[in-house]
């Protein structure tokens, strides 16, 4: 999560340097005038692109003993349902099958699960 939060004041920065060039009008100076609307969609644009290359903020949970194991009962219980499907002859079901196995197993031999999911947008 940290490497996340690095990326995002890198990006908060790289606004504010844009932000920072933009060309302003001087009152009585004419000479500024035109530079006042010359480039404001590049920088848009430019912003856009880095708020678009952004990584989102996340929130990182680690599931508790209990929820492991209700995760881990709830998946066998699907591989069970697929198991019984395959064998009755419905090879569409193989793949799913062979894919909740390899998880059965990876949950298994894990010391924790951790959930990542972005953090919701704050209400307006």
């Amino acid at each position: 999560m940290g490497a996340a939060v690095n990326e995002q004041s890198g990006a908060v920065a790289r606004v504010r340097g844009l932000c920072q060039q933009i060309a302003y009008r001087t009152p009585g100076d004419h000479s500024t005038w035109d530079a006042y609307h010359e480039g404001q969609h590049d920088l848009a644009a430019a912003i856009e692109d880095t708020l678009d290359r952004a990584p989102a903020a996340r929130t990182t949970s680690v599931l508790g003993f209990a929820e492991s194991l209700l995760l881990m009962e709830a998946l066998d219980r699907v591989v069970d349902e697929l198991r019984d499907q395959v064998a009755a002859g419905d090879t569409s079901a193989q793949d799913d099958l062979e894919r909740a196995d390899a998880l059965s197993a990876m949950l298994t031999r894990a010391a924790s699960i951790e959930l990542t999911l972005p953090t919701a947008p704050a209400a307006a």
